[in-house]
Formats: structure tokens, sequence, C-alpha cells
């Protein structure tokens, strides 16, 4: 995976089970220094932007609640 540009955001949908793809590619994506959007069906989507802006040490994800279907 190529370094994200810090100005740049991915939408990642799927992102509200811990144990899924999408919070995984959010995961690796604010790990290399990007910025997330993540979308999930649940609020839990909510919590699992904290996560990942705890383990950043900084505000790099941003939740929508959304059926995308």
């Amino acid at each position: 995976m190529t370094t994200p540009s810090a100005s740049r955001v991915a939408l990642i949908t799927g992102a509200g089970p811990v144990d899924g793809i999408g919070f995984a590619a959010a995961r690796r994506f604010v790990r290399a220094g990007g910025r997330v959007a993540i979308g999930g069906t649940t609020a839990r989507v909510r919590e699992r932007a904290g996560e990942l802006d705890r383990e950043a040490g900084a505000e790099r994800a941003l939740a929508v609640v959304a059926d995308l279907t």
C-alpha cells in the first residue's frame, strides 16, 4: 500500500463490525497516515471511529450511519 496523502480522505463502507474487512481497511489507512470517512448501518460505526482516533492520537476518522443498499 502506498502512503496516503494527508489531504485525501478514503470513504470506507461496512466498517461497523470490529472484525470485518471494512474496519480493517480503515485501520490500515489511518495507520499509514490517512484520514477516513467510515460508514455502517448501525451506530456502532461511531465507536469504530473513536477507536481509530484513539489509535492515531488525533481525529482521523469520521463516522456516518447510513444504509447504502
